[in-house]
């Protein structure tokens, strides 16, 4: 299973998560987030981590501020929502798309040619890092469970659960935090544990 830890703001979190095997660290440039970073501190933060991949969060750039942002940061891999990500062909890094879940009929119109995607809550209280999980029946039976990548809601309490549906990977922000973007190593390492119990290693 793919693992990305999301929301990191300190050097010292970001090391130890690679320190855990870590697939992906994930970071927000979103300005109205709890958790943004600038793009320069990302880079800062983060050189020398080795081989965990960096995410880019984005939320309301265009394509050339997210360019910018992502060659400032350095960054492996752009995130968007996937109503606001133009074609591939705009970003100089491979695109994670990201799609927000409150019916069937939402994964039901994820295009099929989205060979990994993202799927979190649909909620009032944010573009991410609520906290909230969508229906996960809606994905656990689907040929797609295959090439989602599941976030919203992830804890300690239900990560056996989720590894349990063998889905590409998860996605976790709010679960392993002391506050916001103050991650929890204790959490960070309980719930790498119970993930990688049940599952085997994917790349993206």
């Amino acid at each position: 299973m793919w693992i990305k830890y999301c929301g990191f703001t300190r050097r010292e979190d970001l090391l130890f998560a690679a320190s855990l095997g870590v697939d992906a660290a994930g970071f927000v440039f979103y300005e109205h987030s709890k958790r943004f970073i600038a793009p320069q501190k990302v880079r800062d933060i983060s050189e020398g981590i080795g081989t965990i991949k960096k995410v880019g969060v984005f939320v309301g750039m265009n394509a050339a501020q997210v360019n910018e942002t992502a060659r400032i940061a350095k960054l492996d891999i752009i995130q968007l929502f996937a109503h606001e990500a133009g074609d591939d062909a705009d970003y100089e890094l491979p695109v994670l798309r990201v799609y927000r879940i409150a019916s069937a009929e939402d994964i039901a119109k994820i295009p099929a040619r989205s060979k990994v995607f993202l799927l979190d809550a649909m909620s009032s209280r944010g573009m991410g890092g609520t906290g909230e999980s969508f229906d996960w029946s809606l994905i656990k039976n689907s040929p797609r469970i295959n090439t989602a990548i599941i976030a919203g809601g992830i804890s300690l309490n239900n990560a056996a659960e989720v590894a349990g549906m063998k889905p590409y990977g998860v996605d976790l922000s709010s679960s392993i935090e002391e506050a916001p973007g103050i991650k929890s190593h204790i959490l960070m390492q309980k719930i790498f544990s119970v993930l990688k119990s049940t599952t085997q290693e994917v790349t993206i």
